[in-house]
């Protein structure tokens, strides 16, 4: 099987478990209160994602930037943890 197989089967197996998962919500009637099937979700998601980009935009960079300084803390951290001299001057 070459990458380019895995990659079509792939593609194709996200829109059949969407198909799968909304099976339930037709066969036992459940409510669109209680549960949405994924096709409207995704056709709500599509409709008004111009008008959620700028949102999605926002939260991507404070993530990311909050994953930065997470990471800076720990490594700063790490650093000082292990150097003894470092420590040592920290603790006076």
């Amino acid at each position: 099987m070459t990458r380019s197989d895995v990659m079509v089967r792939r593609a194709w197996s996200t829109p059949r478990s969407c198909s799968s998962c909304g099976r339930p919500v037709r066969l036992f009637n459940i409510p669109v209160f209680f549960l949405h099937r994924p096709t409207a979700i995704d056709q709500r998601f599509r409709r008004y994602l111009d008008a959620d980009l700028p949102a999605l935009a926002y939260t991507l960079s404070t993530t990311m930037l909050g994953f930065a300084m997470a990471s800076a803390s720990v490594s700063s951290g790490l650093v000082v943890g292990w150097s003894r001299s470092i420590y040592a001057g920290s603790i006076r």
